[in-house]
């Protein structure tokens, strides 16, 4: 996974390898595992090349030291002794250092690995060939793509949707809208005042009645 975005981070956490472009977000710096110094994703054919290289080199190593070791610990227990052959204290000082000195060589040639051009893959046959199947090859799918939709009248109504005139119309009909709320209350107090005042003249008049 490649990426250099925040939204890219937990893709590149849970790849196998992540890569994660310099230039990017800290976050999908820190979730990947390969960062990339310059912003060209073509460095991302260098870093895979460079990694088979290691891990060549690596195997190298490692069958270097297995056969110094299957060759000298027998050796040093005394296999050529019967020969007459005695292994000196400095001969096995410098079997130890010989050891050491060749795998640090041979990693050391690593720094004879040459970035890869793209030109070169520009000229590959199989380059070629991939460019001219890459229109039936690929297929690039929409979410939206198979909804059939009348692009006439939805453009018609997205421009009258984002146009002055819509807005203007809009704020009308909440003016509107709350003048008839404010009217609606005044009425509802008005009747609830005329309500009250009847009630108060019929407790007056039963009051009278009452007294004579």
């Amino acid at each position: 996974m490649v990426g250099d975005g925040i939204n890219d981070s937990p893709a590149l956490a849970r790849a196998d390898v992540g890569i994660a472009v310099g230039t990017g977000a800290d976050v999908a710096v820190e979730a990947a595992s390969i960062v990339l110094v310059r912003d060209e994703l073509f460095d991302v054919v260098a870093a895979i090349m460079l990694s088979k290289k290691t891990v060549w080199r690596i195997r190298i190593n490692f069958m270097f030291a297995t056969v110094y070791n299957l060759v000298g610990i027998p050796i040093a227990a005394g296999v050529l002794l019967p020969a007459g052959f005695k292994i000196m204290p400095w001969m096995a000082s410098a079997a130890m250092a010989l050891s050491s000195v060749s795998v640090v060589i041979s990693s050391l040639l690593l720094r004879y690995f040459k970035k890869p051009k793209m030109n070169k893959y520009e000229r590959d046959v199989r380059y070629r060939q991939w460019l001219l199947n890459k229109s039936t090859g690929i297929i690039v799918h929409r979410g939206i793509d198979n909804l059939p939709v009348n692009r006439s009248k939805s453009s018609i109504l997205s421009s009258f949707k984002n146009s002055r005139l819509s807005q203007i119309v809009m704020e009308s009909i909440s003016a509107v809208k709350n003048a008839v709320m404010e009217e609606k209350k005044k009425a509802t107090l008005f009747l609830n005042d005329e309500q009250t005042s009847n009630q108060n003249n019929e407790e007056e008049i039963e009051l009278q009645v009452t007294a004579l």
